[in-house]
């Protein structure tokens, strides 16, 4: 009898045979992502890097001690892999993870508001309760606050491990050639690709800018050597953050991308540029609104 594989989020012919091949993976090793389709569990990715040679490590830093940890305001890891072919390591590559707490918290906020809280009484969802407080949601049920309160605890109290275990899955999917971006991730970037195409002319107090296409435009700097390392997910947060307070609109922002960096994308930027980046939109925060205070 043919062994059922869950439809997984572009995954490929080569884990899908490895699921079917597999007889110790389960149903519960898998958790939905929406649109019909299932993730894997860290279990499943490390069952198949295991097969694949695959080993991982904390990177350290200059005392030596693991570059894993969590204080009040967010979780970090940083993990390395390797992949071996007789014995000589074929492909190495980092990954580093940072989980600031504040947006765990939102998004739990926000996932309640768009799809409920499940109430064990009536064994359905509910919709939540809520306003909009200084631009943001918060909840006026109080035990629909202690259920999100209850979520996000649990979150703080293993921040440390759950960005160990995120910084391992992205190491070991790039090493298996698999898609190791998230979901939202993804529709992010394709929504800024988007923006930036379809950005043909932006009017100024003095002039307008013809936007180019990225065959005929070519960056004003130098691309940076493969080795650059790239930016991190809080200082691309924080640069979201910086041209809201800045006044800028998605297009302005997304211009300013390509005609000072030459990118498309706030993920395509190298750490250096992107704390250039930060220092530019910082100049342009109006007094009113400190910037120690967003960081």
């Amino acid at each position: 009898m043919e062994k059922k594989v869950p439809a997984v989020r572009k995954a490929g012919s080569l884990l899908k045979k490895f699921l079917e091949e597999r007889q110790d993976i389960k149903e519960t090793d898998f958790y939905d992502v929406g649109g019909g389709k299932r993730e894997p569990s860290a279990r499943v990715w490390r069952l198949w890097a295991n097969l694949q040679k695959i080993q991982t490590e904390f990177l350290v830093d200059e005392g030596g001690n693991p570059c894993v940890g969590l204080n009040q305001e967010e979780a970090w890891a940083r993990i390395r892999g390797w992949k071996e072919r007789d014995g000589k390591i074929e492909q190495r590559v980092e990954s580093s993870t940072t989980i600031l707490f504040e947006n765990e918290l939102q998004d739990l906020i926000l996932t309640a508001i768009d799809k409920g809280i499940y109430d064990p009484l009536l064994k359905k969802r509910v919709e939540v309760k809520y306003e909009i407080v200084d631009g943001k949601p918060v909840l006026t049920d109080k035990k629909q606050q202690l259920h999100i309160l209850r979520e996000f605890t649990r979150i703080k109290k293993f921040g440390d491990r759950i960005a160990v275990t995120k910084a391992e899955s992205i190491v070991i999917k790039k090493l298996l050639g698999v898609e190791w971006r998230e979901e939202e991730e993804i529709k992010h970037e394709e929504r800024e690709v988007e923006i930036v195409n379809q950005t043909k002319i932006i009017s100024s107090s003095e002039t307008k800018i013809q936007a180019p296409t990225v065959e005929q435009a070519q960056p004003k700097i130098e691309e940076p050597p493969a080795s650059s390392e790239a930016s991190t997910p809080k200082q691309r947060q924080l640069i979201h953050s910086l041209y809201k307070k800045a006044g800028l609109s998605e297009q302005d922002y997304y211009l300013m991308l390509w005609h000072d960096f030459g990118k498309k994308s706030s993920t395509e930027l190298t750490l250096e540029e992107a704390e250039r980046l930060i220092k530019i939109l910082e100049t342009q925060i109006p007094p009113e609104l400190p910037i120690d205070e967003m960081k």
